[in-house]
């Protein structure tokens, strides 16, 4: 008796708070109150327990559908654009994506909104065996034996090993594009491929050892041409990769490139025999440095009937630094950070560009359009990076579907072709923000550069009259909190991309969303020469306090800018129209305990001026 007694204790107790929890939302209490009168017996308790607090939130769920109305309240975000996050970031080192090789859908048809329908249904594919006879063409006895000579052929996954590596074959070697295929069928491997193809292929590693390797060749032009001189020069060098009769061991070119590819001391034995098979140096980039000092050697020493020795071009090290470059990535080679400070052992070996680079990761399956977790493209990190050389290698990949401008402007709309209009995804910032702020992978704001500001608006149409509208419609973009590039610009204290911007028309007087304008970041970069130009020359004003009442002298107060602070207390003079900049010299010398040389200095710019305008 007493356990029933104390099972009806709780379920009491849980109406009760059923009943409070109705009344702080509105709900009605009769239906809750009528089944409490029922937990006065212990016999009516069993049946109770179960059904009648399902009847009562039922009761009270139809209540509520009846007599209230929700109501939304969606306050507004008061952060930064860029700080605002779509959803939470995955777990993945941040530059993985931009290793990966052929991971992607072809990047022709990213930006296409007519898909080709043979790629989209290849994406659906997951069985191994029906990927290999619909993509690469194999049948199932081939594919049998494959999997006989190459058991794990069938467990790989699609998508991180056969596509892969089926795209490398196809567009990097053979040069097949599914894209420009007009019957939207799936372009599959020749015959021939097939059959000189080992089956260990599709077990490699592709983005740390076959591609690298096949990257090297191209980059040192080592891929000899095939007889026939009739076809096209890309046709002959695909066809050259798989002729038995290239080769003096009846072995086809891939199938030695393939087998001395996974050891770097075989695979330049395998470049030197190219070259001297060849008996053509104008096919590889000889270095120049190496022949005269040879020759030099030659001409010190006595033996003077001795022929010159053909010295080794290719060595072990050569392909190990080229290894370490293009593992790299693309990221790397968009901010030109081809190597760390601390390693920098590669560039004794290797002369090769970031365009070059970047070339050379496209052409091997990189994708040009992937984004870091910002949503900031590599077009904006090059610009970023002062990367003249890489924003000339990415700039054809971005089209106008790419990106995403804002403006209406039919002059702009026709200069969105040349991808100088792609925004990055948060805060909406082109190419040009980024030139004119200048970063790298550390810091933001570095410091602009005006050759690359000069090259991006060099990219927009070659009529006068709708280049200089468009022009001026590029400079004055605005991210979406309302920042131009001539913000950015005075920001960073890069004086002679602040005079570039404004000879193109940029506009000095806009203000944020804040009501911050370009004197306000002008003070809060601290170049004095940047801040003397736009109040002498532009006639910026210096005055101006933002929405939140804060003046330009603020906001150098702010960043402890000292030689701003006291530029405006003595040429602007607005001491006595802006307390808040003292309050808070005060308040930062506090916070510091005094311990900050800087705050110190401008608290006594404060305390000076006051001084000598009380006397």
């Amino acid at each position: 008796m007493k356990r029933w007694i104390s099972f009806a204790t709780a379920v009491t107790t849980f109406l009760v708070l059923v009943v409070v929890s109705s009344c702080c939302h509105g709900f009605s209490t009769c239906s809750v109150l009528q089944v409490q009168t029922t937990t006065t017996t212990t016999t009516t308790m069993r049946s109770f327990s179960t059904t009648a607090v399902v009847a009562a939130a039922a009761a009270a769920t139809t209540h509520v559908e009846d007599t209230t109305e929700e109501v939304t309240i969606i306050e507004d975000d008061a952060r930064p654009h860029d700080h605002r996050a779509k959803e939470t970031r995955k777990a993945r080192r941040l530059n993985h994506a931009f290793r990966y090789l052929y991971r992607h859908d072809d990047y022709t048809t990213c930006t296409d909104n007519n898909n080709n329908s043979a790629s989209a249904t290849t994406t659906t594919i997951t069985n191994p065996r029906e990927y290999l006879k619909v993509v690469g063409g194999y049948t199932d006895d081939e594919i049998d034996q494959l999997h006989k000579s190459f058991p794990p052929l069938l467990d790989l996954d699609v998508q991180r090993h056969l596509k892969p590596k089926l795209r490398f074959l196809k567009e990097t070697l053979l040069n097949i594009d599914n894209n420009n295929n007009n019957d939207q069928e799936i372009a599959v491997l020749p015959a021939y491929v097939r059959k000189s193809l080992p089956p260990q292929y599709y077990g490699s590693r592709l983005e740390r050892i076959v591609a690298p390797r096949h990257a090297f060749l191209m980059y040192h032009n080592l891929l000899p041409q095939h007889n026939n001189e009739s076809s096209s020069s890309s046709s002959r060098s695909s066809w050259w990769w798989w002729d038995t009769t290239a080769t003096t061991t009846n072995t086809s070119p891939w199938q030695d490139f393939f087998k001395s590819c996974r050891n770097t001391k075989q695979f330049a034995a395998l470049c030197n025999q190219w070259i001297h098979n060849n008996q053509n140096q104008s096919h590889y980039h000889y270095h120049h440095h190496q022949q005269q000092q040879q020759q030099q050697q030659h001409a010190s020493s006595n033996q003077t009937n001795t022929p010159l020795q053909v010295r080794q071009v290719i060595t072990p090290k050569q392909i190990e630094a080229f290894d370490f470059l293009f593992g790299r990535g693309l990221m790397a080679a968009a901010r030109n950070e081809l190597c760390q400070s601390n390693s920098t052992w590669p560039l004794l070996y290797q002369t090769i560009s970031p365009g070059e680079l970047i070339t050379l990761l496209v052409k091997h399956g990189a994708n040009p359009l992937e984004r870091d977790n910002r949503g900031v493209s590599l077009l904006h990190w090059a610009a970023g990076a002062g990367n003249l050389d890489g924003v000339k290698a990415l700039l054809p990949y971005f089209s106008s579907s790419s990106s995403s401008s804002s403006s209406s402007s039919s002059a702009a709309a026709a200069a969105a072709e040349t991808g100088v209009w792609v925004r990055a995804e948060r805060d909406g910032a082109t190419p040009l923000h980024w030139a004119a702020a200048g970063a790298n992978a550390r810091e933001f704001g570095v410091g602009g550069h005006v050759d690359v500001c000069r090259y991006i608006l060099s990219q927009l149409p070659e009529q006068q009259q709708q280049q200089e509208e468009n022009k001026r419609d590029l400079v004055c973009q605005l991210t979406k909190d309302g920042n131009s590039a001539l913000m950015w610009a005075a920001w960073s204290g890069t004086l002679e991309t602040v005079k570039f911007l404004i000879r193109n028309r940029a506009d000095p007087s806009v203000a944020n969303r804040n009501g911050c304008t370009v004197a306000h970041w002008a003070a809060s970069g601290g170049n004095l020469k940047v801040c003397q130009y736009l109040a002498n020359t532009v006639n910026v004003d210096f005055t101006k306090p933002n929405y939140g009442g804060n003046t330009p002298l603020t906001h150098a107060v702010a960043f402890g800018r000292a030689d701003i602070v006291q530029w405006l207390q003595k040429e602007i003079v607005i001491q006595r129209n802006d307390p808040n900049a003292l309050n808070l010299a005060n308040d930062f010398v506090d916070w510091t305990n005094g311990q900050d040389e800087k705050r110190q200095e401008v608290l006594k710019l404060f305390e000076d001026w006051y001084d000598d305008h009380e006397r």
